[in-house]
């Protein structure tokens, strides 16, 4: 089970893993992510590092943009505990 701070540090690695290996060619750059999120590339470090809680909206926005379902973002614990 994890805490509110260790989800957002699992949600951030994954962030940052989705934004590394989406095109096989090239390291997507923050400022590219934060572009298609509507946001900073700053808040996407701060996303990346979990210093800051990133909302569901910019999370769908984010898997929207790196091809990755929502789930591939959240702790398979997490979301048996909200379906469960």
């Amino acid at each position: 089970m994890y805490n509110e701070q260790e989800v957002y540090i699992y949600i951030g690695k994954q962030i940052k893993q989705a934004r590394q290996t989406t095109f096989q060619h090239r390291v997507m750059p923050q400022r590219e992510l934060a572009q298609a999120a509507g946001c900073t590339f700053q808040q996407i470090q701060k996303y990346e590092k979990a210093s800051n809680k990133v909302s569901l909206f910019k999370l769908h926005k984010i898997a929207e943009y790196t091809q990755k379902p929502l789930g591939y973002f959240v702790p398979n614990s997490v979301i048996n505990t909200i379906s469960g």
